[in-house]
């Protein structure tokens, strides 16, 4: 029995040996030289497993192995079968819980439908269910039960979304009065739902309402003294009173406008993230995907901190403004370790320091920490965020995320996750500075955050990792092969490519050179509309004189007096039929109904 479990074993081995070894080389330079010690022992034998403590980068190059051969067995948790197409022919689900719930019929069979996917090489498949003898009649049930309905969630996390939902429709003038935001609501899923979920429509608008304007995010218009710009107050304990009639005309506070313009990010920050699955997105950028605005709690917690920071903003060095960028989804989610915060903080220079005193960190209070002591005068979100900002400090000096994982004692998705959610939210401060004319200073400090903290790395590949597939790792390996912009990318072919850049099939070559070729052209595009046609003459009314105009600010001109006019507008429509095109040419990409 041994002598036939060795003679397997060296097959396995001995299975595309060469490819595993490229598979490997990939996984060292996207880790900067390190390699999680578990794939290193597995990857021989084609095992491997794909987990969120994973990075964006290795769990691609993971999904690139499996799909060609090289990876013959995967270990996933259920959100790999969920959000990733990966053809299988067998899939074994060793429980039927997720967590502690059981699993429903919808990802029961989402789970499962990655086994003999049709036109996908696999025309048989196998799903098997590993079940206690005590789960057999759950799973009898399970298996000839209906698929789960949709359920509204408008009423989910408090009402959220119906916060949202309202804030946003007066905001863009859909609804401005009481009677048509409940007309608006009367629309949605949710009244139709009302009955059977139990909820009263016209309560929880009203409620809902009154929660806006008690957070100082709505006021009526035309109001002279408008009370909801005080942050710090509670419209309710003020001695104002206001009623509200059906026809009363309602308008959206600077408060409420900074808050709707802070989440208008996705084409500014998810763009270049939309072409990888939804599953590689975060939590936070999975938010950003659906149009809302942002979280009224925390417009308030980041409007304290801008006014705190303006008073006392330290510019010696980025901590400061790396902390302001920290988002606060994540503090719950992190739990400091005290020996390295400690050492951390003992690491910063004097000027990292004196960021640290502003916000109330000191020398005491880190010894408070580590004997355990509750925290005096510092809240307990400040010292969280701050020790999230000490993560994203060491990846903004180019600090490997593996390091950084190991150092804090978090697994290396939580600060890739911490990475990608910061840039957006820069991007979500950015905005909200926009609309607040007394933070007008931040708004030019944060101007390249975003760009920088989505990938930070050096400043020569941002532009190679705009493309699909390629992250830190492989963006390097593109560098260091000579193809150092895009155009080098698009001037090449696939087997070019694919000699030059470690475990890359042709598939995912052929998909980064079409995306080169598309960029490259809406550059090119621009810069013929910018530069080669710079001025467009055009008659003035009753004078036979022209005067110089900018062809590119007139892309609706509805009637064009000059052929180089038109030529240009003409650029610049294929300009918008190329972004168009960028959606159909690349395979793999998910769309996300806005």
């Amino acid at each position: 029995m041994d002598k036939w479990l060795l003679f397997y074993f060296r097959k396995f081995q001995e299975h595309k040996l060469d490819e595993k070894k490229a598979l490997y080389r990939a996984l060292m330079a996207e880790c900067k030289g390190s390699v999680c010690p578990t794939l290193r022992n597995t990857l021989p034998f084609g095992v491997a497993y794909h987990h969120s403590g994973l990075m964006v980068g290795e769990r691609r190059l993971l999904e690139e192995a499996f799909v060609s051969g090289t990876i013959c067995c995967i270990c996933c948790t259920s959100t790999l079968a969920a959000g990733v197409n990966l053809p299988a022919k067998r899939v074994i689900l060793r429980s039927p819980y997720v967590g502690r719930e059981f699993v429903t019929m919808s990802r029961y069979k989402q789970m499962v439908g990655r086994a003999g996917r049709a036109g996908m090489g696999s025309s048989l498949g196998e799903s098997i269910l590993v079940c206690k003898s005590t789960d057999i009649d759950k799973v009898r049930e399970l298996v000839h039960s209906s698929m789960d309905q949709c359920v509204s969630s408008l009423v989910h996390r408090d009402a959220s979304g119906m916060r949202s939902l309202l804030l946003s429709a007066i905001g863009q003038g859909v609804a401005t009065s009481l009677a048509e935001l409940h007309q608006l609501v009367k629309r949605t899923l949710l009244s139709v739902q009302a009955t059977r979920l139990g909820v009263d429509i016209k309560a929880l608008v009203d409620s809902t309402l009154l929660g806006l304007f008690r957070e100082g995010a709505l006021r009526v218009r035309n109001q002279q003294a408008d009370v909801s710009v005080c942050l710090s107050g509670d419209v309710s304990q003020t001695n104002k009173k206001l009623r509200l009639h059906r026809d009363t005309p309602l308008s959206v506070s600077r408060l409420g406008r900074a808050a709707i313009k802070g989440i208008n990010l996705r084409e500014q920050v998810l763009s270049p993230r939309l072409s990888t699955s939804v599953s590689t997105l975060t939590q936070y950028e999975r938010d950003l995907c659906v149009p809302g605005c942002m979280d009224l709690k925390k417009a308030r917690l980041l409007y304290e901190d801008l006014l705190q920071a303006q008073a006392s903003l330290v510019l010696l060095t980025c901590l400061h403004l790396l902390y302001l960028v920290t988002p606060y989804e994540l503090v719950d989610q992190i739990r400091p370790s005290p020996s390295v915060y400690f050492n951390s903080y003992n690491e910063l220079g004097v000027q990292d320091q004196q960021c640290a005193r502003v916000l109330g960190i000191t020398e005491v209070c880190m010894v408070r920490i580590v004997k355990g002591h509750t925290h005096r005068g510092v809240p307990e979100r400040v010292i969280k965020r701050f020790y999230l900002t000490l993560m994203l400090s060491e990846l903004w000096q180019q600090e490997s995320v593996w390091k950084v994982s190991v150092k804090y004692h978090v697994t290396r998705g939580f600060v890739q996750n911490l990475m990608s959610s910061s840039a957006a939210f820069a991007a979500c401060v950015m905005r909200f500075c926009e609309e607040l004319e007394e933070f007008w200073a931040f708004k030019d400090l944060l101007v390249n955050f975003s760009q920088r903290l989505s990938h930070c790395c050096t400043q020569e590949l941002l532009p190679l990792m705009e493309l699909p597939a390629v992250k830190r790792g492989r963006a390097q390996q593109l560098y260091n092969a000579g193809f150092k912009t895009l155009k080098d990318i698009a001037n090449t072919d696939v087997n070019t490519l694919v000699s030059c850049v470690d475990h890359i099939s042709r598939k995912v070559a052929g998909q980064i050179i079409a995306a080169a070729r598309i960029f490259w052209d809406i550059q090119i595009s621009w810069f013929i509309g910018f530069f080669i046609f710079p001025y467009a003459r055009r008659g003035q009314a009753g004078s036979g004189h022209a005067r110089p105009c900018w062809v590119y600010t007139t892309v609706t001109d509805p009637a064009p007096r000059s052929p180089r006019n038109y030529k240009s507008l003409l650029l610049l429509e294929k300009v918008e039929s190329l972004r168009e095109e960028a959606q159909e040419v690349l395979e793999g990409i998910s769309v996300i109904p806005e």
